[in-house]
């Protein structure tokens, strides 16, 4: 009887609607004055869905955030590059050990490169030592302040940014260190586009987005604005005053992020997007 009874309870625990106050106090406190404009938190469990959100998707006009809005994911981008290089590893297409010489001759040479000694495992896991192209002073001022402005919509072909990012020579020798690098991504996706020979994304919607059903999920290019129904993007543009002014930067051209963090996707398209991946849906479990 006593086992019954305890197996029950353990039951009733497991499948009992959570307590989410404290996860909302949490996202009250962010959006508190001097933090963020809006905030939102999607959460798949065994209880079910719950999607919280604090603030505002519009500090103009005072709308809530939705759990259907857009929104530019940045670097969560580089998971779905990754995928797609795996993909074509599971299928025998390229080796994670092949090297850049291999697949992209010429492209990373000299300053201290040497691109028969960096391979596609060291692109993925940030260990090739090249620099990354954002961290370059002269690229990384067009983004402060009312530079940005005059270049929001500047258009960047993914190799006149490796070859800013491989101006500076390496930190490290490949595999001896970590250094994130955005020109990491960009290579490994010119090579998912010489295997698959299309853009790198007609392989994000062929072999990601469709058969995942992803309908809020796409690579802009070099269109500034986001389709659909989407949140304002707010940012201080690196203002290094006590007290920033803040500015609606939600119309760019993200062709500067590209691989490494140009997509835009919902809370919805990447919990359905990281379940299938983290079980096992997208690619084989070796």
């Amino acid at each position: 009887m006593t086992s019954h009874f305890s197996t029950e309870a353990t039951a009733a625990a497991t499948t009992a609607t959570p307590d989410r106050s404290a996860l909302q106090r949490v996202l009250d406190r962010a959006t508190a004055p001097g933090g963020a404009p809006g905030i939102v938190v999607d959460v798949r469990d065994g209880h079910g869905a719950w999607f919280g959100s604090a603030g505002v998707r519009d500090t103009g006009t005072g709308e809530k955030r939705r759990p259907s809005e857009r929104f530019r994911i940045g670097s969560t981008t580089k998971a779905f590059t990754a995928t797609l290089v795996l993909q074509l590893a599971a299928e025998g297409r390229l080796g994670l050990d092949d090297t850049m010489e291999q697949w992209l001759p010429g492209m990373v040479a000299g300053n201290g490169y040497d691109g028969r000694a960096i391979t596609i495992r060291q692109l993925l896991n940030h260990t090739s030592g090249i620099f990354n192209y954002g961290n370059d002073a002269q690229f990384f001022t067009k983004g402060i302040g009312e530079a940005w402005f005059r270049h929001r919509y500047d258009t960047y072909a993914p190799e006149q940014l490796i070859r800013i990012g491989l101006a500076t020579p390496p930190s490290f020798a490949p595999g001896e260190a970590f250094l994130y690098s955005n020109t990491n991504y960009f290579l490994a996706a010119l090579i998912v586009e010489k295997i698959t020979g299309g853009t790198f994304a007609d392989a994000l919607t062929q072999r990601i987005v469709h058969p995942l059903g992803l309908t809020g999920t796409y690579l802009p290019g070099t269109e500034p604005t986001i389709q659909g129904p989407h949140t304002r993007h707010y940012s201080t543009l690196f203002a290094s005053d006590a007290q920033p002014e803040i500015h609606d930067a939600t119309d760019m051209n993200q062709s500067f992020a590209w691989a490494a963090g140009g997509v835009i996707s919902t809370t919805g398209d990447l919990q359905r997007f990281f379940g299938a991946l983290l079980q096992g849906h997208l690619l084989p479990a070796e």
